[in-house]
């Protein structure tokens, strides 16, 4: 009894999860089609998604440009100018990942990993301490980025290390209970941490396989770009309030 209690439980929180983000997402929608910066920002996520699965390289500039709009659109200079400076960063980051996937460069890397912290730095100040349960989501990240960097070799293990550990933080902080239960917005940091997390994954995988076959994986980097910029607007959406 004890142990069809708790699985249900499980399932229950997890079903809880999904709907609130789900919800995040629909109001992140809503909300993004009142004004023309955000509407610009969503079609830099959607194009670029669509642009890897078709192999249109014209959305390549519009890919590495989504970062920096997503912070331009819900960042405010004045008030916000960590979630600005951190999408210029990722997009330093982008354009180093298409420029040179296999072999990172120490730019790409910085571009990564310093955004990264800076949003968690913000989730900080906001009075993000992580609890358990985050701590756990935050040190799965780390144990599966840190296996991926131990089969990979050169720059893309040192990447992929350095990556896992700004990653993990991030998560582990985006997941505090406390600080989701604030408001909706707030819910949909931890979503968008998770999917950026899901979208460095995705990253590693191209990284060590698409040089054999890259028509196979056009989906992954559809699905690449697709996380990284739900992940991006949740994130900076929930930051900003």
């Amino acid at each position: 009894m004890t142990v069809k209690n708790t699985n249900s439980s499980v399932l229950a929180d997890l079903w809880a999860r999904n709907n609130e983000g789900v919800a995040a997402l629909i109001a992140a929608l809503e909300e993004a089609l009142t004004s023309p910066a955000k509407i610009a920002a969503l079609a830099a996520i959607e194009l670029p998604a669509w642009g890897r699965l078709f192999d249109w390289r014209w959305t390549r500039a519009i890919e590495v440009v989504m970062p920096a709009a997503v912070g331009a659109a819900y960042g405010d200079p004045q008030r916000h100018p960590e979630i600005v400076a951190a999408g210029l960063a990722a997009s330093l980051g982008v354009e180093e990942k298409n420029r040179s996937l296999a072999r990172p460069t120490t730019w790409g890397a910085a571009g990564v990993v310093s955004s990264q912290l800076a949003y968690a730095n913000f989730l900080r100040q906001r009075g993000a301490r992580g609890d358990a349960a985050s701590y756990v989501m935050g040190g799965l990240v780390a144990a599966i980025g840190l296996s991926k960097a131990a089969v990979s070799d050169g720059p893309l293990r040192t990447a992929t290390g350095v990556g896992a550990l700004s990653t993990a933080v991030l998560v582990a902080l985006a997941n505090d209970g406390m600080l989701r239960a604030q408001s909706p917005a707030a819910a949909g940091l931890s979503h968008g941490a998770n999917l950026l997390a899901a979208s460095e994954a995705l990253t590693f995988l191209r990284a060590w396989r698409e040089r054999n076959d890259k028509k196979t994986w056009r989906v992954a980097g559809a699905a690449e770009v697709a996380t990284r910029g739900i992940g991006k607007l949740l994130l900076m959406r929930g930051l900003a309030r």
